[in-house]
């Protein structure tokens, strides 16, 4: 399974920075590709609707750099199968190691893309200079190939960290999970906060906040009645 996590994020992340092609990198597309080769429909597409809704309203646009939608999934995917976390109360470790491999992975593609404008700068002076290594191919070759071995690599030292804490993690967690009754509609719905922000409409984001203390509310009438 070492193998199939290193080849999910290196293909699907040159897809992001390397060949552009459009929704390949989206976590619907990671999620039906490893339920394809795992077979666990349910717990694959369940994990990446979720990260397909919080992050609907983040998208690249000039300089923003959205997180790494496909490390978040490729993470939360891969520690589900490994430690089984079928069930959507167990999935949720999987899932917050998800988001926060998602933002990493957005540092480091912010440092990534810094070290790319020098070697832009250096190649606009050897164009301007007509020096003889300009070579503009190689240029991005080097680019595209710096791109994907430092993201793998980092990325499988954020997945190992991950792999050693969640035994740790799990066995608190499982008394916390046996005790809640969430399914893939809630985790969804909570997802579904980014849908609503996507719509940039002001009675939207009113909708998510009505909604918010109604269920804090609910939360604070139940305990009192506890």
């Amino acid at each position: 399974m070492d193998h199939t996590r290193r080849f999910f994020f290196a293909f699907f992340g040159v897809f992001r920075f390397g060949v552009v092609l459009a929704m390949l990198d989206r976590p619907l597309v990671v999620g039906l590709a490893w339920a394809l080769v795992s077979g666990d429909f349910k717990t694959a597409l369940g994990i990446c609707v979720f990260f397909e809704l919080i992050w609907l309203d983040l998208f690249p646009a000039g300089t923003y750099i959205p997180p790494h939608r496909p490390a978040a999934a490729v993470t939360a995917l891969a520690l589900a199968t490994a430690f089984g976390l079928h069930q959507p109360s167990m999935a949720v470790p999987a899932i917050l190691a998800g988001l926060g491999a998602g933002l990493l992975g957005n540092r480091l593609e912010q440092e990534l893309r810094s070290w790319q404008n020098h070697q832009y700068n250096q190649l606009v002076r050897a164009s301007r200079e007509d020096a003889g290594d300009y070579s503009p191919e190689r240029t991005v070759r080097r680019g595209v190939l710096v791109n994907v071995l430092v993201a793998t690599a980092a990325f499988l030292g954020i997945l190992t960290a991950f792999f050693v804490l969640f035994p740790l993690v799990l066995p608190m967690w499982s008394s916390t999970a046996s005790a809640s009754e969430i399914t893939w509609l809630n985790l969804w719905l909570g997802g579904s906060v980014g849908g609503l922000l996507s719509l940039r409409w002001k009675r939207a984001y009113g909708l998510v906040v009505a909604g918010v203390l109604v269920v804090a509310m609910s939360g604070l009438i139940g305990m009192s009645q506890f």
